[in-house]
């Protein structure tokens, strides 16, 4: 009968862990894609599409919010990767910036370096909190740019292009073989001999970056780098 009890609870909690999507520690994920519309790459044409994700930890955010611009500064960064044909170019994701004005803004990565920058009307975003889901790309009617440099023999070059969608990162269910395992399990010993515990996180080491504008002048649009405009 104990045995029977315990097969139960363990179906369950396998039945809870399909049903219910799992956060990995505080680390944020985001796919997006795009189409590439001016670049300097012969290997990267025009029209070519490009997906990528980014993600940050938002547990090491450094947040400066004065209204209505809010600047999120992560160290060490996160990342920022974008995925053309067989080629694969990685940026530092070291800011997250908010701009909830007459026009709002949205921008991911590294000043002059690597970024995603969507514009769009005042109702584009709800609010200068760390967005922890993705924009409505839709509702950023002005512009969608993304774009990274390219080092070369002959000097830096871009790529750049349009965002088409931004969408969470999937969480993986746990396979069949996992559920049968957690059903035929056997019980825990009374004392917990054997218990696994949690270890400590281990992430790399990454030098200081730069930091971005501390916060955007007024007129808050015209100071932005022309890179990104």
């Amino acid at each position: 009968m104990r045995s029977t009890a315990l097969k139960s609870v363990f179906l369950l909690s396998a039945l809870v862990l399909v049903a219910v999507p799992v956060a990995f520690g505080d680390i944020v994920t985001f796919d997006f894609t795009g189409i590439v519309r001016s670049s300097g790459l012969t290997s990267v044409p025009v029209d070519s599409p490009v997906s990528g994700h980014y993600s940050f930890d938002s547990d090491l955010s450094s947040p400066e919010v004065t209204p209505p611009v809010a600047n999120y500064r992560f160290s060490p960064p996160g990342t920022l990767q974008f995925t053309t044909g067989t080629s694969v170019f990685n940026c530092d994701l070291s800011q997250i910036t908010l701009l909830d004005y007459t026009e709002d803004l949205y921008f991911v990565g590294e000043n002059g370096r690597g970024a995603i920058l969507l514009r769009g009307p005042s109702t584009a975003l709800s609010g200068l909190a760390l967005p922890l889901v993705p924009p409505n790309v839709s509702a950023f009617t002005s512009s969608r740019w993304f774009g990274f440099p390219v080092a070369l023999d002959s000097g830096e070059v871009w790529v750049e292009g349009d965002i088409t969608s931004i969408t969470s990162q999937a969480v993986p269910e746990p396979s069949l073989a996992i559920l049968l395992a957690l059903v035929s399990a056997p019980p825990a010993s009374p004392r917990g001999a054997g218990r696994i515990r949690g270890g400590a996180t281990c992430r790399p080491a990454f030098d200081a970056v730069q930091k971005w504008y501390r916060r955007l002048p007024k007129p808050l649009l015209k100071d932005i780098p022309s890179r990104i405009i």
